[in-house]
């Protein structure tokens, strides 16, 4: 798989990243499963999992902490994750087991924390205590890579902030920072804050142009977010253009698995020296789409259906 190398610490990881949106307790293994297909950077957050997954990836990373390399994001919360909930998912387990209602306890776990996160506030001291908090729970004595969760050009003014994650690179706690969102804040976050931007997190996809900021480190995600909903129907309902556009790329586009495939082969071609992130809860599809990006015989026929997708597609605004 094609390596990339970090900002900061120069630590060199794979292109191809996995993000932990959905690891909880029960299913850890789904990050055993990338680590054996090959990946090594992993992007987890304080409020994946209702703020358990970073638990759960420190827990892995005292396996593999030499060979990985992580993201974690702070600026949302779920407050109550962190002491009611895993309280409420011990005593819920054998009780379901019991009951046929299961989806009711379920429920009422949901409903005692809340049903989103709450946007915390970023000053120097939020993010020493964050931080503090991560290091802890993911059981390292540094992040590669730290980056504000969500936060908006307006959220970034408190000059001590700065300060304190310049200092924290300076003493090795990070490797660096800066902050990850939507894309469509990205601009005007680059352009009026600057300094926090050595870093940007954004979703993404081979729809879009390709924009390279000076001096910036990207990492993208949800790159299938038009998949099986704009571009699967926009496809179907246009069968000569599947045809058309089989014969233009060299690939029989059958199905939108086919079309999954070539998008994320697009995402790393398109992308080279960035960083690519996915979910995925089967461990099946975690091996499928190292596979893809390791089969140069896909590089042609994505690229080429990238620029199908620029000129045809990107103008309908799927």
């Amino acid at each position: 798989m094609r390596a990339v190398e970090l900002p900061g610490t120069k630590r060199v990881t794979t292109q191809l990243g996995f993000g932990c949106s959905y690891i909880l307790p029960e299913n850890t293994t789904l990050l055993d499963a990338a680590y054996d297909a090959g990946i090594r950077h992993f992007d987890v957050a304080r409020s994946y999992g209702r703020g358990l997954s970073e638990k759960c990836v420190g827990e892995f990373l005292t396996r593999h902490k030499s060979d990985v390399t992580v993201t974690t994001k702070y600026g949302l919360y779920y407050p109550a994750a962190e002491g009611i909930y895993p309280f409420l998912r011990s005593i819920g387990r054998p009780i379901a087991k019991r009951m046929r209602g299961a989806a009711r306890i379920s429920g009422a776990v949901t409903a005692a924390v809340g049903a989103g996160p709450t946007k915390g506030k970023f000053t120097a001291r939020e993010a020493r205590l964050s931080l503090e908090r991560s290091l802890r729970t993911l059981r390292s004595e540094s992040i590669d890579i730290f980056l504000m969760h969500e936060a908006t050009a307006e959220d970034l003014t408190d000059e001590g902030l700065l300060r304190f994650l310049e200092n924290s690179v300076s003493a090795g706690r990070i490797g660096s920072f800066g902050v990850g969102g939507s894309n469509e804040r990205v601009d005007l976050l680059y352009s009026q804050n600057r300094p926090y931007c050595d870093v940007l997190q954004f979703d993404w996809t081979p729809l879009e142009p390709v924009i390279m900021r000076n001096g910036v480190f990207n990492i993208v995600y949800r790159i299938f977010r038009h998949g099986r909903r704009g571009l699967a129907k926009w496809i179907d309902e246009m069968p000569e253009t599947k045809v058309r556009w089989s014969e233009r790329i060299g690939f029989d586009i059958v199905n939108i698995d086919d079309l999954e495939k070539l998008l994320l082969k697009a995402a790393v071609e398109l992308r080279p020296t960035d960083l690519v992130l996915f979910s995925s809860a089967d461990p099946k599809h975690i091996f499928r789409n190292v596979e893809v990006v390791n089969d140069e015989a896909l590089r042609a026929p994505a690229l080429s259906l990238a620029k199908l997708l620029l000129t045809e597609v990107q103008p309908l605004a799927l």
